[in-house]
């Protein structure tokens, strides 16, 4: 009951649900026999892939790292022999077996470079297990004066150990453990400064909406041209919503609105876009040419601006693109929650009428 197809003839089509563009690959179809997930996650407890790792405040380049080091992908000698490539698994520095463990965190060498960075988190380094227990231990790590560094370190210093591991084995020079930690402290401090040079030119030239692609950038409304306001209240418990447009057609103050509660929705994205629908739905029928959508989802805005796939509001999706080609020109963006503020005022007060809630009447 709380799907939400078409409700304008949309054609069907086949989804492939465990991926999220929908389109299946063979990878998804292996996983999903063997029931695992097609990001499995680490066997330590409370690891996120998208909290550690891809929401990570580090280059995209020490993010495909720490997902090929978790992954057991890099060319360490434990890695290699399970592999079958080699018998020689030994540590190039102390001959010992090398092992993420080892390499990262137990190697003297190793442990006296996490000793010269100087972070304040009193962590026992050489007991750590492996890199995804690293990144949950080191979540909270703060970085002393005077190093500069503000963002986690710890990704920098693994890919500063593994750069001298190599530069042992393959052009036999050696990095002093000095060398290895400043090494580290440079390119994390590098990267740093030039997100705040790109943040700052951002500011500059885009405003508080740089940043935040296909959001749609509003130009200033022609005389005719109607702007909605859209918003939505959602009940989880009870599965409903409460829909709410506030439409009106500048340079006059005059306002109109609609709402309309709606059962059986699955989400607060379904709402949104629900809302949506229904408000687009309304202005075609007072017969306008020209017209502004705003949301504050902006997850539904770019799913509408970039033909982004979502899955769960498939139906709702082709249903707006329909009745956005009814006006001769139509456009859909972002605005905070701080301006949809009569919106949202009147969303919520749908969802409090006494209809909605009892529940939805049986009869």
């Amino acid at each position: 009951m709380n799907l939400q197809p078409s409700t304008l003839g949309a054609e069907d089509s086949y989804i492939w649900y465990p991926t999220r563009n929908g389109i299946y690959s063979v990878k998804s179809g292996y996983h999903s026999i063997k029931g695992q997930a097609l990001t499995p996650a680490s066997n330590q407890s409370g690891f996120d892939w998208i909290k550690d790792v891809w929401s990570g405040t580090f280059s995209p380049k020490m993010k495909t790292f720490l997902w090929t080091t978790i992954q057991k992908a890099i060319p360490l000698g434990a890695n290699l022999q399970s592999s079958g490539v080699t018998q020689e698994i030994k540590c190039i520095r102390c001959g010992q077996r090398e092992t993420e463990a080892h390499i990262f965190f137990s190697c003297e060498f190793a442990v006296k470079v996490w000793e010269y960075t100087h972070l304040t988190l009193n962590i026992d380094i050489a007991s750590l297990p492996d890199v995804a227990s690293a990144l949950v231990a080191f979540r909270n790590n703060r970085c002393l004066p005077p190093l500069g560094v503000t963002t986690p370190l710890l990704p920098w210093i693994l890919w500063a150990l593994w750069t001298a591991r190599n530069v042992v084995i393959f052009e036999q020079r050696t990095y002093t453990v000095e060398e290895t930690a400043i090494r580290a402290i440079k390119l994390a401090r590098e990267w740093n400064q030039a997100q705040l040079t790109q943040k700052k030119i951002s500011t500059t030239t885009q405003g508080s909406i740089a940043g935040l692609p296909l959001l749609g950038l509003s130009q200033p409304p022609s005389i005719g041209t109607r702007i909605i306001k859209t918003d939505a209240a959602w009940d989880k418990k009870t599965q409903t919503a409460g829909l709410a447009w506030i439409a009106s057609e500048p340079p006059s103050s005059r306002t109109t609105q609609g709402a309309k509660i709606h059962w059986n929705v699955a989400s607060p994205l379904a709402a949104e876009a629900l809302a949506i629908r229904n408000a687009l739905q309304d202005a075609a029928a007072s017969g306008i040419t020209f017209l502004q959508i705003y949301s504050d989802n902006q997850t539904l805005i770019r799913a509408i601006n970039g033909k982004i796939f979502e899955k769960e509001i498939n139906g709702i999706l082709k249903d707006i693109e329909t009745l956005s080609s009814l006006f001769v020109e139509s456009s859909f963006c972002f605005i905070s929650r701080a301006k949809n503020g009569l919106a949202d005022s009147l969303a919520k007060s749908i969802l409090r009428t006494p209809l909605c809630v009892m529940g939805r009447p049986t009869g």
